[in-house]
């Protein structure tokens, strides 16, 4: 059984959903969200997120990373700025939107085998890229990282809204001004590791096929 942490984060989440059907409320504003993301922390965590939520700002991420809810470090997003945290060192590092020039995911050294891969859980380390440094991130499942650089697109002044980062675990992913150039996977490699996919169940026959089919036209 989930310890009772766990337990009170998911009936948090699952409620709220469950609230949003039956009212057919799917429309989640930014206002919502910086109101719904504290209910789901705990005391303490809920007050030193607030310290960085400044008067006119709103809440719109927040994540514990690797470690989840026993995390000493966490990740905080407002609609002006991105704030990592550490709670151990009680230190935090704050970026502007605009200050920041890209945000860089670097590949993974999960094997592409892992089942985490397909849940979006497989670590990596996230690079926030400013003129004057880049801080490395490495408390972040993919998953998150990705929610970072669609929340980056979003707020950075002039940023196109149509924008989408890059989400292939292949090869680096890259927001912003700067784009990484990486080789893509050889494809007969990549049918070979589909085929294991395949045995194991994970994959369907028919997707397969299709993703076979489509690599081989990459030949």
């Amino acid at each position: 059984m989930p310890t009772a942490e766990i337990q009170t984060f998911d009936y948090v989440t699952l409620s709220e959903y469950l609230r949003r059907l039956k009212a057919k409320d799917f429309a989640i504003d930014d206002e919502q969200i910086s109101a719904f993301i504290p209910l789901k922390l705990d005391p303490t965590t809920r007050e030193i997120t607030t310290k960085f939520v400044t008067s006119g700002e709103k809440l719109v991420y927040f994540a514990w990373g690797l470690n989840s809810l026993g995390s000493t470090k966490f990740l905080i997003c407002t609609d002006h700025k991105i704030v990592l945290y550490d709670r151990e060192l009680n230190t935090d590092k704050s970026f502007s939107y605009d200050d920041i020039t890209s945000i860089s995911t670097q590949k993974s050294t999960v094997s592409f085998l892992d089942l985490s891969l397909t849940l979006g859980m497989n670590p990596n380390d996230t690079e926030i890229h400013t003129a004057a440094a880049i801080e490395t991130i490495s408390i972040l499942y993919s998953r998150e990282a990705e929610r970072l650089i669609q929340i980056y697109n979003h707020y950075k002044s002039g940023a196109s809204k149509e924008t989408a980062p890059a989400s292939s675990d292949a090869q680096p992913q890259t927001a912003g001004d700067q784009q990484a150039d990486s080789p893509q996977e050889d494809p007969i490699a990549m049918i070979e590791k589909l085929a294991v996919l395949k045995e194991k169940g994970i994959i369907s026959e028919a997707e397969f096929n299709q993703k076979k089919k489509d690599l081989l036209e990459k030949l």
